[in-house]
């Protein structure tokens, strides 16, 4: 290993799984001290975003929730069985919700109190249990989870929404309120409260990590159900909300779109009454004019969907959030992956038309998420370290 150039041996580890690199600690000194060098673990997360991600799904047992994750070797595409993740916190947390994944790590918070939140690395075999500071019994909470690159900061987002009497002489009446909470990782020993949401965001709607913001689809408070729906994203810089603009929709939408990430740009999902579904893509950030309509996928029913299977409630509702069909991604190739009725995955080429059902061994009955994920090497200590770094060199810059 010696006798190799650095950049060689980082290219050849790039064309690896992630399994497979993180087995190289195992060899020996010199390659547990060589993957323990940030800079490497820095220019492998780089290089790993250039390929398809991994998959992480989420199946929810009634007894104690499990995780199961799908590798792309780059060269044979997906993986023909899935793997199970080690969770080393499931006696003190059974249930839990995927709340978000960046550059490797993952947002797990409890589905049942929402009190208790981790952030892992299930590759590394890392984690790090966030403080608690309140009860959120009666309350309902949404979690979500970011990065800002220019300082380098993980942060995790808490919204919690409570009722509250509007009126102190009349206890009977109540009004919804909310509170959002910011915890930065390595700098924020609690809680701090950024302000309040002016918009309902339901629990379990899906989210996307884009540019720095999180994106919501949400109704405005005091709005009955109808097609006026909106797309919020909270910057994770400024620690503010903000209002993206919606396409100009071809045809009404009469119920929920949902969000994903397709080549790099915030998109559109909507399951039309037909079966089809539309993806809008916007071509230009924040642009309402650079929505474009790229996709129309025919109506599909997948050889392996079982009609008759019967999903738990909270698997069941999660689908009336964010419709039958979701696109988790574009991939390298071009071809686009969608997941069907929380049970199948397929690929979809959209030059031909063409569908094609993943034949996974091991893989569960039914899932309730399947999240995107970039394996990486990084430890939280060195994240801190890092980011520290980095603040210090911003603020250094400042004054001289």
């Amino acid at each position: 290993m010696e006798s190799l150039p650095r950049e060689i041996i980082v290219n050849i580890l790039t064309r690896l799984p992630i399994m497979s690199v993180l087995q190289l600690k195992k060899v020996c000194r010199s390659w547990r001290a060589f993957m323990q060098d940030a800079s490497l673990s820095t220019m492998l997360l780089a290089l790993a975003t250039e390929r398809n991600p991994c998959l992480i799904l989420h199946h929810d047992s009634p007894i104690r929730n499990q995780l199961f994750f799908l590798d792309d070797d780059a060269k044979n595409g997906y993986s023909k069985a899935v793997r199970k993740v080690s969770l080393p916190f499931t006696s003190v947390m059974p249930e839990f919700d995927v709340s978000g994944s960046c550059n490797g790590f993952l947002c797990l918070s409890d589905s049942l109190l929402a009190e208790t939140i981790f952030l892992y690395n299930p590759f590394f075999q890392e984690h790090m249990e966030l403080p608690k500071t309140l009860n959120c019994a009666n309350h309902d909470v949404v979690i979500g989870f970011g990065f800002v690159s220019a300082s380098n900061e993980y942060k995790v987002i808490r919204i919690v929404y409570y009722m509250e009497p509007c009126d102190r002489l009349r206890r009977s009446v109540y009004q919804q309120r909310s509170q959002v909470d910011l915890f930065t990782l390595g700098k924020d020993h609690s809680w701090r409260i950024v302000g309040s949401a002016k918009y309902r965001i339901h629990r379990h709607s899906p989210k996307i990590l884009l540019n720095g913001f999180l994106h919501w689809v949400v109704i405005p408070y005091n709005c009955r159900p109808s097609p006026s729906r909106i797309i919020l994203a909270f910057d994770f810089t400024t620690e503010k909300f903000e209002v993206v603009p919606c396409p100009r929709w071809e045809r009404p939408v009469r119920h929920t779109f949902q969000l994903a990430e397709i080549q790099g740009c915030l998109s559109a999902v909507v399951n039309c009454k037909d079966g089809s579904i539309d993806i809008w893509v916007m071509k230009e950030y924040k642009v309402r004019e650079s929505w474009m309509k790229e996709f129309t996928i025919g109506n599909y029913v997948p050889i392996g969907l079982n009609p008759r299977l019967s999903r738990p409630i909270r698997i069941w509702r999660n689908g009336m959030s964010r419709g039958s069909v979701q696109v988790l991604c574009s991939l390298k190739c071009g071809k686009l992956l969608l997941e069907y009725e929380n049970q199948a995955l397929v690929c979809y080429d959209p030059s031909g038309g063409n569908f094609e059902e993943f034949i996974i061994h091991g893989l569960p009955e039914w899932f309730r998420s399947v999240v995107t994920h970039v394996g990486n090497l990084f430890s939280f200590e060195a994240e801190i370290v890092r980011s520290k770094s980095l603040l210090g060199d911003i603020r250094s810059a400042c004054y001289s």
